[in-house]
């Protein structure tokens, strides 16, 4: 988590184990999410959709997961971007992830979304693991 003072700025999330964190996501949160979502509501808009599409079939753990199988999700405050906070978050993930011997680690980004594929190549995830019209999944090696 970023934060000055007492004014949370973003984070970042992270699992060392993509496949692992589906098959708990599945049998322990999951299950309880969809119990909460009436099905014959129509939703609000095309971000809910998407959203109930996720939680009622999520998409299967990818294949490069073998070779990266740590992923992260960064989310920052348009105030705090550019300042660092999002490369100290991330070199704090890759930190932890490369003391516990993960060799590899992939994230989703829109391809729209120029400046954070600029940000994120520029932070080594320089490898296409994947890519469609919507967007890209990038991946980086971590030291053994």
């Amino acid at each position: 988590m970023a934060q000055t003072g007492t004014t949370l700025l973003g984070y970042v999330v992270g699992t060392s184990d993509s496949l692992g964190f589906a098959g708990w996501m599945e049998s322990k949160w999951l299950p309880a999410v969809r119990g909460r979502i009436p099905s014959s509501i129509e939703p609000l808009s095309d971000h809910e959709g998407w959203l109930r599409k996720i939680v009622r079939t999520p998409d299967p753990v990818p294949a490069f997961a073998a070779d990266y199988p740590a992923h992260l999700h960064i989310n920052l405050l348009p105030e705090a971007r550019g300042t660092g906070l999002g490369r100290e978050l991330i070199h704090t993930l890759l930190r932890r992830l490369t003391e516990s011997d993960i060799p590899g680690i992939h994230l989703g980004v829109a391809r729209a979304n120029e400046p954070a594929i600029g940000f994120y190549r520029a932070m080594g995830f320089d490898t296409v693991l994947a890519e469609d019209s919507g967007g890209l999944n990038l991946g980086r090696t971590l030291p053994a």
